[in-house]
């Protein structure tokens, strides 16, 4: 992949991609320090959609069920999940086990200690697993995956004038690239030759903790290239390709993502399905629009964390091709796509309001983020209002993780700490050990009244869950300051470093520099 020089050649797997993929291996430190995004998909609205969806499957099946969730994340929807089953339907919830899967054994070992998952511990079993090859011993009669396949190994497609072409991508170190070694002390400057010698070990666990330096300084260019010319396509992966772009009857140059292996996944996924069962896919994503619109964007980027929009289309392909009924919504680009495919016909009422270009879970909260943001901050009837906005909610969205951490912030960061306290710990109520930012904004609320030791005990509550967690470290810090704890706050200041991201980091070293 490296030649003798900064510049990284053309490839079909960039290296802002493979620095992400790195960067799962985390554990569940990466959905709180990458900005990955929360959604109505991890709230209880969504796990009561799938409650609904599996009591009709399940009521005329005798003995013991099986649900999946095939990339489960922080595990928040699937606890919910049985919460609502246990309320809706005990008989049924007594039969069932949930199978939390995920790639990282980072992540499964922190499931494993988490206390959220305590109340249905009989009920759940944690399986590290790759979602394009695996092979479980029991039949799902529902699976489901959220935002599991834009994870899954992707190549930009370019079809123009009846050519395919791959899009291939060369990554170029910035000129006067510079990069801190965070895990050498006293953290020296990394020459470009330096640089380069971490680029061919991305595996490493230095490179794990340099990516997100990395990724601030590179570049990356992109060039189309002939399918037939490029030997990492297999004869079969061209084949699949061919007769998929064939199906789309092209008047037009188009761009959309394919998945080589996700026949691999449909295939072991319909393989481990109950025959009366249903798999539920809800992604981000391009539906019909594809051959609608051509697209310059084929990427979505959160922090360090890349997300492939899927293409739908593919998925009503190979589920035709598999001999299966699936049905799916029509949303715009960007917007979450529903997606579900069976051995029977699916019920009409699978997805609600299929044919809207609104996401029913994500609009009305987003809407009442957007509208606190405008608000003057100490307006005399600020808090009567943004309260009002919050009431407007169902009672489920109001119990969402990305309304209360959202909201808990905003009330912190406008200095309405009693309000930010009560939402922090309503989040701390609800998701237990893994609402990490409830802890937070409880232990800084904690420092403003100068209760140290009750602020410290959030911040190591933090870290037990997330011990790579560098603002939980720095946080300590502060405290530590403020009690003249000056020794044991260089040692915290140095973990903060050595865990932070760039924009954190340079206010972390000057803190530490001035403590000598």
């Amino acid at each position: 992949m490296l030649k003798k020089s900064p510049l990284l050649k053309f490839s079909n797997n960039a290296l802002r991609s493979h620095l992400c993929q790195n960067a799962w291996q985390e554990g569940l430190d990466v959905f709180f320090t990458q900005n990955v995004p929360f959604s109505g998909r991890n709230g209880p609205s969504y796990a009561k959609k799938l409650v609904s969806i599996f009591i009709p499957l399940a009521t005329p099946i005798d003995g013991p069920l099986h649900v999946i969730e095939y990339g489960a994340g922080l595990g928040f929807l699937g606890r919910q999940f049985l919460d609502h089953l246990k309320i809706q339907s005990p008989k049924l919830y007594d039969r069932t086990t949930l199978h939390l899967t995920e790639y990282s054994p980072v992540m499964i070992a922190q499931w494993e200690r988490a206390t959220y998952f305590k109340p249905h511990k009989d009920h759940m079993c944690f399986t590290q697993l790759d979602m394009t090859h695996f092979d479980l011993p029991v039949k799902a009669l529902l699976s489901y995956s959220v935002y599991g396949l834009d994870s899954l190994p992707t190549r930009h497609i370019e079809v123009r004038n009846n050519q395919i072409f791959e899009v291939l991508i060369q990554t170029t170190l910035k000129k006067n690239a510079t990069l801190i070694n965070i895990t050498q002390e006293p953290y020296p400057a990394l020459t470009v030759s330096e640089i380069e010698s971490v680029l061919t070990d991305t595996n490493s666990l230095k490179a794990r903790r340099l990516s997100p330096q990395i990724v601030t300084q590179i570049e990356e260019t992109f060039h189309p290239a002939p399918i037939e010319t490029l030997p990492h396509w297999s004869k079969e992966e061209k084949q699949d390709l061919s007769a998929f772009v064939k199906s789309l009857k092209l008047t037009h140059t188009v761009q959309f993502n394919f998945i080589p292996k996700l026949k691999n996944h449909l295939q072991n996924v319909l393989k481990t399905l109950h025959p009366q069962g249903l798999h539920l896919v809800s992604d981000f994503g391009m539906a019909s629009t594809v051959t609608e619109t051509p697209y310059t964007h084929l990427t979505a980027t959160y922090g360090t964390t890349q997300f492939y929009p899927v293409c739908f289309l593919h998925l009503n392909f190979l589920a035709d091709t598999l001999k299966t009924c699936h049905s799916q919504t029509h949303r715009a680009l960007d917007q979450t796509q529903e997606w579900a495919f069976s051995r029977h016909p699916l019920p009409s009422s699978i997805f609600e309001a299929p044919d809207s270009d609104e996401d029913p879970f994500m609009a009305p909260i987003s809407q009442v983020l957007d509208t606190m943001e405008t608000l003057p901050p100490f307006e005399e009837d600020y808090l009567k209002k943004c309260h009002a906005l919050i009431q407007s909610l169902t009672p489920d969205q109001q119990c969402d993780y990305y309304l209360l951490k959202k909201a808990s912030l905003q009330f912190f960061e406008d200095g309405h700490y009693a309000e930010a306290f009560q939402l922090a710990e309503k989040m701390v109520d609800l998701y237990e050990g893994l609402a990490i930012d409830g802890m937070m904004v409880a232990g800084w609320i904690y420092q403003q009244d100068k209760r140290y030791e009750k602020a410290e005990a959030c911040f190591n509550a933090v870290l037990h869950h997330c011990p790579t967690f560098a603002m939980a470290y720095a946080s300590k810090a502060v405290s530590c300051l403020a009690q003249k704890q000056n020794s044991k706050a260089k040692i915290l200041l140095k973990n903060a470093i050595l865990y932070s991201q760039p924009r954190d980091m340079t206010l972390f070293m000057i803190t530490l520099n001035k403590l000598g």
